[in-house]
């Protein structure tokens, strides 16, 4: 329960830092941070309920161990005033009691990690436990090798697919795309034709058909042969937090920072790198915040040249860049299609009007293929897609940056116009440093986060005393007796304060292990709820210079 906890408060905090800021447009980062802070305190419940049953263990077995040694000093004590028993016997076993008891001690505290422990082991063990779908083969069709180059050619064959929650996306599709050949993938939302993306870089496998490239079943090459066949431009474009350079070398590990250039200039990329404040090597931010839009995607477009693969799977690469951008990344696809097997998807249809040729996609099924000009002169879902947009750009006032013609892009602004680049976010303001502090007020910043719980911190510190205390009087007690004993003295009223002591000295404990490990929780709780709401007023300035 705990585990769950844990995970479902990580999982919200997390999403809720990186996506402040939509949370703030919406008005809804205060509504969050109520849920925030009702998933913070339900895991600080369920940590003191695991703690609940530690804590009174461990207070049971220093209760037992206190009176055991108790016991031990008293019946000794008896025996020995009777003669029954030497006073050095009495002391030997009052010094090995203690160590007798001390693996006791310690076999609660191992009990109580064990707990944790194998409550985290749960989910570990399901995660380990987990199969793969996907597998290299156990046998290759071919031998993996840094020269192999397969024949750019992909090939659909009665492919069928579905995902648990939607059990037909894809029904008996069948499509070759031949070598230096540009294919249009259109259709409505949903009709299936990112999952075909998928299915050629082998994230799942088909329940029916078979995907071919270069004449082999993609299921029996070996993973890496396939991936390093295909580059792909995906509509949302991935950026790590690192520099310009390391996001660009994921197409190329060992590239020169000649070839970054070469290939940033060809996917109109290069000016805008180099008037960024460290050029090639300016971090990005986390997902590429410090860039707009249009930048991160002509940064995937120069990481897919420099990965230079035979096939290239455009997923929606112009859907999230306004018009103006759309003109020099068009410019630069182009570059990057030529030469290659291009299967493009597309929701703008101006992207696929060059395509030699246009699949439409529709609930799963191919169910028209032609040139722009056959399939917008007929009555079918292209054409019907294509008054849409037309329709629809002419409400806003425009239908495309950019018309492809065969082989040409003629683009609405021309190269070299006075079109200014988008602004870059760049942020020079250094991350917060905090301020060199002394001893005295760095305690008194700690003792002002406890204000709100004073009463209870000072019943901890008094408990925690008040034990201390008692132990101390045990001993002093125990040694009285011993001392009474050795004298032939009474020692009947001391005997009954050390059994008063040890009931009392035990109570202390508990009392203070749980009120501390309350209060520890309880503030840890409230501190997560104050970062989330240090953090909604900051940001999004403040989180653009970090990683969530």
């Amino acid at each position: 329960k705990r585990r769950s906890a844990y995970s479902a408060l990580g999982a919200e905090f997390l999403d809720a830092v990186q996506g402040l800021a939509t949370l703030k447009a919406f008005g809804h980062s205060l509504t969050y941070g109520d849920m925030l802070a009702e998933r913070s305190r339900h895991l600080y419940r369920s940590t003191m309920g695991v703690l609940a049953a530690n804590i009174t263990t461990t207070g049971l077995i220093t209760l037992g161990i206190s009176a055991g040694a108790g016991v031990a000093l008293g019946w000794g004590a008896v025996r020995v005033s009777r003669g029954e028993l030497a006073l050095p016997t009495l002391l030997i076993v009052l010094m090995l009691g203690v160590e007798v008891f001390r693996p006791l001690r310690e076999l609660s505290r191992l009990y109580h990690r064990g707990m944790l422990a194998l409550s985290e082991a749960k989910g570990i063990f399901g995660l380990l436990d987990t199969m793969p779908t996907i597998r290299e083969p156990p046998w290759a069709s071919i031998q993996p090798t840094a020269a192999l180059r397969l024949e750019p050619e992909v090939r659909f064959e009665g492919v069928s697919f579905g995902y648990p929650s939607r059990p037909q996306v894809l029904k008996s599709i069948s499509l070759t795309l031949k070598p230096g050949q540009k294919i249009g993938l259109v259709g409505p939302s949903g009709a299936g034709k990112s999952t075909m993306i998928w299915l050629l870089l082998r994230f799942f496998d088909p329940q029916q058909g078979r995907i071919l490239l270069g004449g082999h079943d993609i299921r029996s090459l070996p993973l890496g042969v396939v991936r390093r066949h295909i580059a792909v431009v995906m509509q949302d474009t991935y950026l790590v937090h690192g520099t310009v350079a390391d996001n660009l070398r994921f197409g190329k590990p060992e590239a020169t920072q000649a070839e970054l250039e070469a290939v940033a200039r060809a996917a109109n990329a290069h000016d805008f790198i180099q008037a960024l404040p460290m050029g090639y090597e300016t971090v990005v931010g986390e997902r590429g915040l410090r860039l707009s839009g249009g930048q991160r995607q002509r940064i995937a477009i120069a990481r897919a040249l420099l990965k230079d693969a035979p096939v290239l799977l455009l997923d929606e690469a112009l859907s999230h860049v306004d018009t103006e951008n759309e003109a020099l990344i068009q410019e630069a696809l182009e570059r990057l299609m030529q030469g290659r097997t291009t299967l493009i998807i597309a929701h703008r249809l101006s992207s696929v009007i060059g395509a030699d040729r246009i699949v439409v996609l529709e609930d799963g099924v191919i169910v028209e293929s032609g040139t722009h000009q056959e399939l917008v002169n007929g009555a079918g879902t292209y054409s019907r897609l294509m008054a849409d947009q037309v329709t629809s750009a002419g409400t806003n006032g425009h239908f495309s940056g950019t018309v492809n013609n065969g082989d040409e892009a003629v683009a609405a602004a021309p190269h070299g116009s006075t079109m200014s680049a988008e602004p870059t976010r760049t942020f020079t303001a250094s991350p917060l440093i905090p301020s060199a502090i002394g001893w005295l007020e760095l305690w008194g910043r700690l003792f002002g986060l406890v204000r709100d719980w004073w009463l209870q911190l000072g019943i901890t510190f008094l408990c925690g005393i008040g034990h201390v205390v008692a132990i101390i009087g045990i001993g002093v007690v125990g040694a009285l007796i011993v001392g009474k004993v050795s004298k032939g003295l009474d020692f009947t009223a001391v005997l009954i304060i050390l059994m008063a002591l040890i009931p009392l000295s035990s109570g202390l404990h508990y009392l203070e292990s749980w009120l501390a490990h309350d209060l520890a929780y309880r503030l840890l709780a409230e501190l997560r709820v104050r970062v989330y709401q240090l953090l909604d007023r900051l940001a999004p300035a403040y989180l653009f210079r970090r990683r969530s």
